[in-house]
């Protein structure tokens, strides 16, 4: 009798301990990865604010000068795109709704903002 006694306890803690090994492969999947992205103003007008939108992240940054560019780190917690809009000093504005980041590519992107539109250049970088 003791030994099919032990016999569960072994099975009961090999299945507890598949468990906590498949929820913690889970949870790294998860993880977030971390994304980045350089924003230049390549026009010849102030830019007066820079919203980014990637995912859950919002980026909202204000007052470049012509030939600036800022850099901005965040977080890929899943598929996306960017959704960008800039505001100049006039009151122009330009969207741009580009790119894809997913979980696990690093992205090392570069947002060019010209006086006409907004140019994408993507640098994926493979963990």
């Amino acid at each position: 009798m003791s030994s099919h006694r032990n016999g569960i306890e072994c099975s009961v803690f090999v299945t507890t301990r598949a468990l906590i090994v498949a929820v913690a492969l889970v949870f790294a999947g998860c993880s977030p990865t971390p994304g980045e992205i350089t924003v230049r103003n390549a026009s010849s007008e102030r830019i007066a604010k820079v919203q980014i939108l990637v995912g859950h992240e919002r980026i909202v940054d204000t007052n470049f000068a012509a030939g600036e560019s800022r850099h901005y780190d965040f977080a890929i917690r899943e598929d996306a795109h960017y959704d960008v809009s800039v505001v100049f000093q006039s009151g122009r504005e330009l969207y741009l709704s580009d790119g894809y980041v997913t979980s696990g590519m690093k992205e090392r992107d570069e947002l060019n903002v010209h006086a006409n539109g907004i140019e994408l250049i993507v640098g994926t970088v493979r963990p």
